[in-house]
């Protein structure tokens, strides 16, 4: 087949070289690579020993291919305006969103330091008196210096050296404050041998950096049931047990 077509051929159009490989001849046209560097190079066939013969690229093509050869500095500065204005308008939200899953940590961690002192008190049937502390050695009345939790033999709501301390806990950022809105004793919470409150109903208010939106607030009934506020108006601000805007100031 190969031979036909190139019998086919003008003789002026052909010229022969030898492949450094074979002891054989083999035709090939001026519009080679070889020959003539204007046209497309010959790309071998899927059969062995043949060859495709290329035609030349026209003047439109090669001015198309120079116009449409990579990014000129004008495209460059314009797509990266473009990448800044989309980085600029969505840095607020992933910022907030950030602080969301921060907040709701926290949240997370101090619900689970109040069950496992529920649970203690309910094992070592005594009283535990969660307090909020900045020298774990005795309670204070400021929640945010961090909070520590102790098996309260004598029931005074203040550790002594005698009573042995369940956990200590700080809290991880300095511009995280809590708050424990209660009736009676607000100073402390404690849990009764039975797994219910020791007569108290409240609600402990997380704030980051007195956004009322980003406010969380962990509820806790008098049987000791404890849940997490929820926006129910969908207002972007959480309710309180009362059904009211929670508020950081």
């Amino acid at each position: 087949m190969l031979i036909k077509l190139l019998n086919s051929l003008p003789s002026n159009n052909i010229n022969t070289i030898t492949r450094t490989n074979a002891n054989r001849l083999v035709k090939r046209t001026k519009c080679a690579v070889i020959v003539v560097p204007q046209c497309l190079p010959l790309k071998p066939n899927k059969l062995e020993g043949s060859l495709l013969i290329n035609k030349p690229i026209s003047q439109q093509q090669r001015t198309f291919i120079s116009q449409h050869n990579g990014f000129t500095f004008i495209d460059l500065i314009f797509t990266l305006a473009i990448l800044t204005l989309l980085f600029g308008f969505a840095l607020p939200s992933f910022n907030q969103f950030i602080d969301r899953q921060k907040i709701a940590t926290q949240v997370s961690q101090f619900k689970y330091l109040l069950q496992n002192a529920r649970k203690q008190a309910i094992l070592e049937k005594s009283k535990i008196t969660v307090c909020p502390t900045d020298d774990q050695l005795k309670c204070n009345n400021n929640w945010s210096d961090g909070f520590m939790a102790f098996i309260d033999l004598n029931e005074n709501r203040q550790k002594d050296k005698s009573e042995s301390m369940i956990y200590v806990q700080n809290l991880n950022h300095p511009q995280l404050s809590l708050k424990f809105k209660a009736f009676g004793y607000r100073n402390s919470f404690q849990w009764h041998q039975t797994g219910i409150t020791n007569h108290q109903n409240g609600t402990f208010l997380f704030c980051w950096k007195n956004k009322p939106e980003l406010a969380r607030a962990l509820i806790i009934s008098k049987a000791g049931r404890m849940r997490h506020s929820q926006d129910s108006n969908q207002d972007g601000i959480q309710e309180d047990a009362n059904d009211k805007n929670l508020h950081c100031k």
